[in-house]
């Protein structure tokens, strides 16, 4: 995976998350549901993308030479039919039901459909987290029509978009991850999913567009590679193959608008597999880095003083409109030794602006626990640095929702 095309591409338009929404009463939407505890069904209306790698140079030797099929792994391609009825039993179509309440406080019932697929023999399946957001009965169907209700082991969402189900039966036939780490641009791909949520278990094919596709939603940017094999609305959580019928993505994101057909995206199979065994073993996602604060935008707070307030707002030292609040610390935290307050304002990191949660949260990401930082804050309109050595996130430890 190497090489870039040096380019930065905001894209603005219907960025669709392949899960089909259905809500009793409403129109059909599509789309992601990026915050924490928000509707399956919620549309969004941009995706950015960005450090795309484009390169040829994966299937050439350092000398010039073509790599030969036992080099790039392509020396047992399956055909496409191989490749379904290999997987076929592996893979399973996913419905969860869950219930909102409108600005009114009228609940109403909502459906979801996505697609999954066995990671274990034991009854483990992984999807996307979007799939199963905000729902609360969940059924996995396999290609021989037997139902069987699940439960969520456990999900990530702030770093990936993957989740864990969990049913009651033995004997089950997992699918055999690839390497993605060694995709190519090119390569085969062979998608199996529930489009629509009504065209169950579909076949269709494609190749690797490019990789390391920064896929930013909602500023919460995830790593996939992209792929031009059809995708649509319940596909979402389903299989990628490559020609040796092995997983090396899940099917995720495709950006649709009136001119633009054959762009999907997938998690690629290292990270998901990774974290689908830290789900299963911890509950959680190891690694992830924490501050050990709740939080709120800076904007929100100020709207938040406006309305009570009105013009007189601007009276209240200290107040700001960009930023990251600071709306409590966790005692013995990463952020409390290092001297945070209830009340202070995170305005950068590193030396970089941070004027909202998302880059805050994408600035964490892309460090370790252990690593030492130095946040910019404000307190009382007083502005600082202060230095902070990252703790990992424990979800018991660290708490939940708004949190870092």
């Amino acid at each position: 995976m190497n090489g870039s095309n040096g380019k930065n591409i905001s894209v603005k338009a219907a960025a669709v998350i392949c899960a089909v929404c259905i809500a009793a009463a409403s129109a059909v939407t599509w789309g992601i549901a990026a915050k924490t505890g928000s509707d399956p069904g919620s549309p969004i209306d941009k995706i950015d993308i960005s450090d795309g790698t484009d390169s040829t140079g994966e299937t050439i030797k350092s000398d010039g030479s073509l790599k030969t099929p036992e080099e790039t792994g392509n020396a047992a391609a399956l055909t496409a039919s191989e490749i379904y009825a290999q997987n076929i039993a592996s893979t399973v179509g996913i419905t969860v039901k869950g219930t909102t309440k409108n600005i009114f406080g009228q609940t109403t019932s909502t459906a979801s459909s996505g697609t999954g697929f066995v990671i274990r023999s034991d009854g483990y399946i992984l999807t996307n987290h979007h799939v199963i957001n905000g729902a609360d009965e969940f059924t996995v169907t396999f290609s021989d029509g037997t139902s069987y209700p699940a439960e969520v082991v456990g999900y990530e969402s702030d770093v990936s978009d993957i989740a864990v189900l969990k049913i009651d039966k033995t004997g089950l036939r997992p699918v055999t991850f690839g390497k993605s780490s060694e995709m190519t641009v090119g390569e085969d791909i062979t998608v199996i999913g529930n489009p629509l949520g009504e065209l169950t278990f579909s076949l269709t094919r494609g190749v690797v567009s490019a990789l390391d596709r920064k896929i930013n939603t909602d500023g919460n940017p995830i790593t996939m590679f992209q792929i031009d094999a059809a995708v649509n609305s319940g596909n979402s959580g389903g299989p990628a193959f490559d020609s040796g019928g092995n997983v090396i993505g899940i099917v995720t994101a495709k950006y649709a608008s009136g001119t633009t057909e054959g762009l999907g995206f997938c998690i690629p199979s290292d990270s998901a597999e990774k974290i689908a065994s830290d789900i299963i073993e911890y509950g959680y996602m190891r690694g992830k880095t924490t501050l050990g604060i709740s939080y709120e935008d800076a904007e929100t707070v100020y709207e938040y003083y406006y309305r009570r307030y009105g013009m007189n707002v601007n009276r209240i030292e200290g107040l700001l409109t960009s930023g990251v609040y600071v709306a409590s610390v966790t005692s013995e935290s990463p952020a409390e030794k290092a001297g945070l307050e209830k009340g202070d304002y995170i305005t950068a990191a590193d030396g970089a602006e941070i004027s909202e949660s998302a880059a805050l949260k994408a600035f964490l990401g892309s460090h370790n626990p252990g690593d030492t930082v130095t946040l910019t804050i404000c307190r009382s309109g007083k502005y600082s640095e202060i230095t902070v050595t990252l703790g990992e996130y424990v979800p018991e430890a660290s708490g939940s929702g708004t949190a870092f």
